[in-house]
C-alpha cells in the first residue's frame, strides 16, 4: 500500500489487480442494472436511488471483502505510522 504526502492528511491508495476489478465491477453494474430494470420510464439523465442496504447483497461480498482488507491494512499503516512519529 502507497502513502501520498498531498496534504497535511496521509492518502492510502489501493489498486486492485485487472482481473478482480473486473469482476468486481461486473457484479456491481449486473446488480445496479438489476434495479433499473424495475423503474420503468427512468432514464440514464433521470435521477434514481438505489437501495440502502448495498453492503449486505450477497452480489457486492467481493467488494465489501476487499474494502475491509483495505481498510484493515490502512489502520494498520496508520497506527505504524503515528508510532513511529512517537519515536
Amino acid at each position: 500500500m502507497t502513502i501520498l504526502g498531498f496534504f497535511p492528511t496521509p492518502v492510502w491508495v489501493e489498486q486492485l489487480p485487472d482481473d478482480e476489478a473486473a469482476e468486481i465491477n461486473r457484479q456491481a453494474i449486473d446488480l445496479i442494472e438489476s434495479f433499473r430494470g424495475h423503474l420503468p420510464g427512468v432514464g440514464p439523465e433521470d435521477p434514481w436511488q438505489t437501495p440502502n442496504d448495498l453492503q449486505d447483497r450477497p452480489e457486492l461480498a467481493p467488494l465489501m471483502a476487499r474494502a475491509r482488507q483495505t481498510v484493515s491494512a490502512a489502520l494498520e499503516s496508520a497506527t505504524n505510522f503515528i508510532q513511529g512519529l512517537a519515536r
